[in-house]
């Protein structure tokens, strides 16, 4: 079948998030096509989207293989077909195999799928770009890893800085997923979500589903940890967007921690990104006369504080920022404390 290359590679980067990096189930790592639909699923991700190609494939295809050639070719249009071996992908003068199988073994068709959907409250992306930030990204334990939702707020710790942010989630109970899964819902501009027994599903105008593994685990309080008594009022500089970009493409060569190092001194405020190659670092001015502080962040969050949550409260140990839905906690450390 003949088809628009940027149509159906937009569909397969949909669907990337459910390919397993490794095999942990057969046809994890493949792109299933099956009754009009892509679909891919590694156990903790699924997801769910039309296929360009109707019902002229079906089976399972090897995911980051038919995605990676599907990225370099130059074609507008290619032609896409099977044999018994292999999806043929040809352009003009050119073409690959990509190894398939028939039948298709991933349950995709025994997944639990959403009935009732609702409406997600509009600050919800805001909400999640902002908390998921704030959990952890190595599994020191499970809670530390995911995001909490609750009826009332979502919030997210790592033990080094947490964050809560009110709204009506429309989850019916406490409910964690993790922070690596659900994060993903950010960038699809999702409208309306569904509660299964297993399963956050979430859905699009175009259509597109995505679900991400629920938990019923315990969660611990954190709101004793994001109150701050009295302490000294700074606002951070917007400018500091462009600094924590340009240190973020040091720290992201780390795979475990990105987060950059903000250090504040008298009249001074800066910025450090540190990876496996080199580091990076950027001053800026900011209003405040005290003892030299540091804490670590991550570049995104960096910048929404900066953007929309300017205004900081420095306490004893802490740094707290607070809006009218939305709180921020980080653990603050002296700065000749650091080794």
């Amino acid at each position: 079948m003949r088809v628009a290359r940027e149509e159906l590679l937009q569909c397969l980067e949909l669907c990337e998030p459910g390919l397993a990096r490794k095999e942990i189930r057969e046809q994890s790592s493949c792109y299933v096509f099956l009754d009009g639909k892509v679909m891919t699923y590694n156990d903790e991700i699924f997801c769910k989207v039309k296929s360009p190609l109707k019902d002229s494939l079906s089976g399972a295809v090897q995911g980051r293989r038919l995605l990676g050639l599907l990225r370099k070719m130059p074609d507008d249009e290619v032609e896409v077909y099977s044999n018994k071996k292999y999806v043929m992908v040809e352009g003009k003068n050119k073409g690959a195999g990509v190894r398939w199988e028939k039948e298709v073994l991933l349950p995709v068709n025994k997944i639990e799928q959403p009935d009732k959907w609702t409406k997600l409250h509009p600050n919800f992306k805001e909400a999640l770009t902002i908390v998921s930030e704030c959990a952890g990204k190595k599994q020191e334990n499970f809670a530390i890893i995911c995001v909490h939702l609750v009826p009332e707020y979502i919030e997210a710790f790592d033990n080094h800085q947490a964050a809560r942010y009110k709204l009506e989630t429309g989850v019916r109970e406490s409910v964690l997923c993790k922070r690596d899964s659900i994060k993903c819902v950010v960038d699809f501009d999702m409208t309306k979500f569904c509660e299964t027994d297993n399963w956050m599903y979430f859905k699009n105008g175009s259509g597109y589903t995505f679900a991400c593994r629920r938990w019923l685990e315990p969660y611990p309080d954190i709101a004793k940890g994001l109150k701050l008594g009295e302490g000294r009022k700074i606002n951070l500089p917007k400018a500091l967007k462009e600094a924590a970009e340009q240190a973020s493409e040091f720290a992201k060569e780390n795979e475990d921690d990105q987060d950059i190092k903000i250090e504040i001194r008298s009249g001074k405020i800066r910025v450090t990104g540190t990876g496996q190659h080199g580091f990076y670092y950027e001053k800026k001015q900011i209003r405040y006369e005290g003892p030299p502080l540091k804490f670590y962040i991550s570049p995104a969050l960096l910048v929404a504080l900066a953007e929309k949550y300017p205004e900081c409260t420095i306490g004893t140990n802490k740094l707290l920022v607070k809006g009218e839905r939305f709180r921020y906690v980080a653990s603050l450390t002296p700065e000749e404390d650091e080794k």
